[in-house]
């Protein structure tokens, strides 16, 4: 933000700059007059002459010359019917001309050997009134208190804790905190009164105070009310929702800048304006020349743009037309800044896109008070359009439109730019175990503790579902993974509330950057690969899209493509008396193989992995699986042999065969030699899930029946012993 004061006197030497080149701009206007006569006709010349004479009349007075602006504005008067006639100017029309320039020639001689009367003071912007986020925790259980303690520390607040209220005056003295949270007494302990002593004292006024209480009834409620509570929180506590309530009370945080993109080839006007918004808080940016609008509105996405009506080759109206027919710029404000007056031209320019019209001269004062003003009601609209309705972050349309402004960013300035792919480890069985109120509650918390970890010029998104995106400008992927790895730590020790009971949930990320990859697609599909691997790993990690192999990337493509996360299908699958099912993946490909390996081991699985057909007997010789999942059609040993040869042991497993789609002929082959079932490719979750159900069912079955035939010989055999021995002690 800008120090008013340092701006003045930066506006105070762009006059003087500006008093310095009036005498080459009055050269220019006279050299113009001149050129009007010249053979043969041209209106263009007429037009670029007026424009400048439209410039002058709209500087002058920006910098306290308002006769400078009038004597130009006289000329430019004269000069508007040149440029709609299609002959030379006649004898009365340069006569007049010359009589403007004769006006602004003594004006300009004036103003140099007098002190032109100073530019408007700047107004010091509202600045917000900024406190360290302290708690002071007041319970008379230690341990109740320390352990709330450290759950709100994994949030960003400093705390202190006091056991005895009348210790609290003093501590809330030494350390001034932005908010207290007290453990309410039953009400019949009388310490109603007491508390409203206490925390009416000096200093306490003007303090949120929460409560915290067992009892919920009306009398507990009154008497927080009548403590001077601003909040009431039942017990036991819910610290997602606590600090959620107390960031609504304790809101400190300054709004982000207001962000104006200034088009005017007046290099000193622009400069001037920008130095007044920014003196008021904004970000600034100036653009002279129309041909470096698109790349820089691509770059920065402003909240508005203050556009001069008259530019080089074209004009205001024009551009803002051409920036409405992108559908990411339909909802800013642009709002015109000219010296125009005349009321039917700024009309017709506001009804092809512009939102306002500003007439130069415009007083500090009253520009920055227009800007803010479009630009919060513009905010307050695209807010409720880009923000998640539950977490308040981004939504997924609107990250996206960052990570494209920061790509052009990093294209342009050569800087770094990180991108982090997050999701919530086994968030549908939060959703089943607790309820969907409960899982909102932790999609929250984790929005919450993202924004409180990170910067504020990186950005958060919530992607889709339990989905999150972070965009961490000028960071490179290492730094980026200590950053997530450090909020994934914090994240895993946060306890979730849901009813009396508490539990703790984790995230998986994945990390990549620009550069090495190319571009916005690019790094979002490493991001997301990184994040499978992360998952397929083993969960509750970070993981760098650089540290990944080619087969485990190509694989987290294809699970993107083809089905949602295994989370979806179910629980895990296992024996019955709670032992991994041992699986075996025999497949050449080696990308199909780690996706399938990653849902068998989602869905609690031990898993082994066979390239060949001679792998797979081998691993099949060493440790026998409860089930294959078999290639049918691989170089060397193919599926069908290996198949046969399983069968020929009178090995105790099922087989499934994984074929192409039309192999019709092929799965009937399989099951005709042995095979329990198959699946075709390409494969999903859900039909593979099915099929191992009912493939594990049956098998479950033969292995009683097995086991039912083998208890029956050993019985008849037995029988046939006792037989036998009978029959020899009768006949002995």
């Amino acid at each position: 933000m800008a120090d008013p004061s340092v701006a003045q006197q930066q506006i105070q030497l762009l006059r003087t700059v500006y008093t310095a080149q009036l005498a080459e701009k009055l050269d220019r206007l006279r050299a113009g007059r001149h050129a009007l006569v010249l053979p043969p006709w041209n209106p263009e010349r007429a037009i670029e002459y007026h424009r400048q004479a439209h410039n002058l009349a709209g500087s002058g007075a920006t910098f306290g010359y308002s006769e400078l602006s009038l004597a130009a504005r006289c000329l430019e008067q004269t000069l508007m019917p040149l440029c709609e006639q299609t002959a030379p100017p006649t004898t009365p029309q340069l006569e007049a001309i010359d009589r403007a320039l004769e006006a602004l020639g003594a004006t300009v001689r004036a103003l140099r050997t007098a002190d032109a009367p100073g530019v408007q003071a700047l107004a010091p912007p509202t600045r917000p009134v900024l406190r360290t986020q302290t708690l002071v925790l007041v319970d008379d259980d230690p341990q109740a208190n320390e352990s709330l303690a450290i759950q709100l520390g994994y949030f960003g607040y400093s705390v202190h804790t006091v056991s005895d209220l009348d210790a609290l005056p003093g501590v809330v003295h030494d350390v001034s905190p932005t908010a207290i949270v007290l453990s309410l007494a039953p009400p019949e302990s009388g310490q109603a009164e007491v508390l409203a002593a206490t925390l009416r004292g000096p200093g306490l006024t003007a303090m949120p105070i929460v409560f915290l209480a067992q009892r919920t009834d009306l009398e507990a409620r009154l008497q927080a009310v009548r403590a001077g509570g601003s909040a009431f929180v039942p017990k036991p506590v819910d610290v997602s929702d606590l600090v959620m309530l107390l960031d609504t009370l304790t809101s400190v945080a300054p709004p982000e800048p207001y962000r104006v993109l200034i088009v005017d080839d007046s290099v000193l006007v622009a400069r001037t304006h920008a130095l007044i918004l920014r003196a008021a808080g904004m970000q600034a940016s100036v653009v002279n020349d129309p041909v470096d609008l698109l790349p820089a509105l691509a770059e920065q996405q402003p909240d508005l743009v203050l556009m001069d009506m008259y530019l080089p080759g074209c004009e205001g109206h024009e551009l803002a037309a051409m920036i409405r027919q992108q559908a990411a710029f339909h909802g800013m404000p642009i709002v015109f800044l000219s010296a125009e007056t005349d009321r039917e031209i700024q009309l017709a320019a506001m009804g092809q896109g512009g939102d306002d019209f500003l007439t130069k001269p415009v007083p500090p004062a009253h520009l920055v008070a227009a800007v803010k003003s479009r630009v919060e009601r513009a905010r307050a609209i695209r807010g409720q359009l880009n923000r998640d309705s539950l977490t308040g972050l981004l939504t997924h349309a609107a990250t996206t439109e960052q990570l494209v402004r920061e790509q052009a960013r990093v294209q342009r300035y050569g800087s770094w730019l990180s991108v982090a792919m997050i999701d919530i480890d086994h968030f549908k069985r939060v959703n089943d175990t607790y309820g969907h109120a409960t899982g909102d509650r932790v999609l929250k918390s984790l929005a919450r503790l993202l924004r409180q970890q990170l910067r504020a010029s990186d950005v958060v998104g919530r992607y889709g579902g339990e989905e999150f995106v972070v965009l961490l400008p000028d960071t490179d992927s290492e730094q980026a993974h200590g950053v997530l790895e450090r909020v994934r730590e914090r994240f895993t020790h946060v306890l979730h509330q849901a009813g009396e009971a508490s539990f703790t949930v984790t995230f998986s990320a994945g990390v990549a950057s620009l550069p090495p990859f190319d571009d916005c697609n690019g790094v979002l599909e490493a991001a997301d690969a990184a994040l499978y691997g992360a998952k397929q790993g083993g969960r509750n990690r970070v993981l760098l899209a650089k540290n990944m192999t080619a087969s485990v990337l190509a694989a987290s493509a294809y699970v993107r493509q083809g089905a949602p996360s295994i989370d979806a299908f179910g629980p895990a699958m296992r024996h019955e008396d709670g032992s991994p099912i041992r699986g075996l993946v025999v497949d050449d490909d080696g990308d199909l193989r780690a996706v399938l390996a990653s849902w068998l081991a989602g869905w609690g699985w031990a898993v082994e992995l066979a390239a060949s057909g001679a792998e797979a007997l081998a691993c099949i010789e060493q440790s026998p699986p409860d089930v294959v999942l078999l290639d049918a059609l691989m170089p060397g040993l193919g599926g069908l042999e290996v198949l046969k040869e399983i069968r020929a042991r009178a090995l105790d497993m099922a087989v499934i065969m994984v074929t192409a789609f039309s192999s019709e002929q092929l799965a009937i082959g399989a099951l005709r030699h042995g095979a329990d079932d198959y699946v075709r490719k390409p494969l999903e979750p859900a039909a593979l899930r099915a099929v191992l159900e009912r493939t594990l069912s049956h098998l479950v079955l033969r292995r009683e029946h097995a086991a039912l035939q083998r208890r029956l010989s050993e019985e008849l055999a037995r029988s046939a012993e006792v037989q036998t021995h009978l029959l020899r002690l009768t006949t002995g």
